[in-house]
């Protein structure tokens, strides 16, 4: 991996990133439209957070990571103030970013299910989901914060931690970088911290996001039977607009960090130098993509898009608006058909083809058209993911179709159109 290439992407990026975020809040809250709803503000500003931390992570860092053992190298605005204990806090910042975008995500998903299934207002929490919002968004983090000079190895021994042929080795006492490490020990204070945040960003998964959305999904089908159309329209839109401008970015984005560290330091893969390094810096250029990828998402959903390309979109189009056509006229018995024709062909078929043959367009590009050069074991890698790939998704491809069919007979059984009645 040329580390000059990967410094001037990881700026470059990140400035993109920061500039289109500005940009989607300008563009949405200031040019767009004059709709005022709580949901829709809360996406807009949100674009705000992503602006700071791809300021944090491209510019005031400017990080490469190593995750066999934990070893963070910066030659951003950090390591020009001369503060390492700064950069390691600007770090740590980085990595709670996490549970800001669960928040983000999170608060949207109360806010509909108070609205729609409780009746109350967007802003309702019980007492229990304070605490527990107050103890995962706010105390953790202070915690965390307020410990992290424990978390540090001291300098001088970092050498004698590294191994004699870790890629890192070069970056210690080199004045042009900020060098720090953490103490990867199962049992010191850093891993302990750690394992407390894991679990908090697991719950707030779990209760937060997947609790709170199975009755919203309920009120939702409870919608449709009773062809209650504003409500159904309402729910499905505030849902895409969650999914699109955060769920799958966060999960492209984010998911290389959990991976590796779990991978690496919790279970202790054993892996090579290469795939070490490779490791370290998708997880900083996975939520560079996130930041990226969120602004463009946001406008894109919260005001539509022209289309990119015709066998897909061009045709998406007109479906949609015939969906949202009948939706209106509650012509339901044609928006059960198109729905139900919709997410058949997104399960059965764009998912797994997503991920069995994605690996095999990404591999064929970047080896043999960009030709970047990786050593032996990531050839054999990318070789190994391209058969993989399509028999993962001989293998979903059945077991999807099958769950699919099955639920949509299912759904019809369960939902009873219901023509409009007629006004004259």
């Amino acid at each position: 991996m040329n580390e000059e290439l990967y410094e001037l992407f990881i700026i470059i990026a990140n400035s993109v990133a920061i500039i289109l975020n500005f940009i989607s809040v300008f563009a949405l809250k200031f040019k767009g439209s004059k709709k005022d709803d709580l949901l829709t503000n809360y996406l807009i500003w949100g674009r705000l957070g992503d602006a700071f931390f791809a300021f944090n992570t491209g510019i005031f860092l400017t990080i490469r990571i190593s995750f066999s053992h934990i070893v963070v190298v910066s030659n951003g605005l950090c390591h020009a103030l001369n503060e390492p204990y700064l950069c390691n806090i600007s770090l740590l910042l980085w990595v709670l970013s996490i549970s800001y975008n669960y928040c983000v995500i999170g608060f949207p998903l109360f806010a509909m299910r108070n609205v729609f299934v409780l009746k109350r207002e967007p802003g309702y929490l019980s007492n229990f989901e304070k605490i527990i919002l107050a103890f995962c968004h706010i105390v953790s983090p202070i915690i965390t914060l307020s410990l992290s000079h424990l978390f540090l190895v001291p300098l001088k021994e970092i050498e004698d931690l590294l191994e004699k042929d870790s890629v890192f080795l070069r970056y210690i006492n080199n004045s042009e970088y900020t060098v720090f490490m953490y103490d990867t020990k199962l049992t010191s204070i850093f891993m302990c911290t750690t394992y407390v945040l894991l679990f908090n960003y697991l719950f707030v998964l779990i209760y937060g996001h997947i609790y709170n959305y199975m009755p919203i999904r309920k009120e939702l089908i409870k919608s449709k039977k009773e062809a209650r159309m504003e409500t159904v329209f309402k729910i499905e839109q505030a849902l895409f607009k969650i999914a699109t401008i955060y769920l799958f970015p966060i999960l492209f984005g984010f998911s290389p960090l959990i991976i590796a560290f779990i991978g690496l330091n919790i279970v202790r893969i054993p892996v090579s130098k290469e795939v070490e390094r490779l490791a370290g810096a998708s997880v900083v250029i996975g939520p560079t993509i996130y930041y990226i990828m969120s602004p463009i998402m946001t406008i894109y959903t919260l005001r539509g898009n022209k289309s990119l390309v015709y066998g897909h979109i061009v045709n998406y189009r007109p479906i949609r608006k015939e969906l949202i056509k009948s939706k209106k006229e509650a012509r339901f018995e044609t928006v059960l058909k198109i729905e139900q024709a919709l997410f058949k062909i997104a399960t059965i078929y764009l998912i797994p083809l997503f991920i069995g043959l994605s690996p095999f367009a990404i591999g064929f590009i970047v080896l043999n058209i960009f030709r970047i050069p990786v050593s032996k074991e990531v050839e054999r890698w990318a070789g190994a993911s391209i058969v993989i790939g399509p028999i993962l998704y001989y293998i979903m491809s059945p077991i999807i179709t099958i769950y699919t069919i099955r639920r949509s007979k299912k759904l019809k059984n369960k939902v009873i159109p219901v023509k409009p009645s007629n006004p004259n």
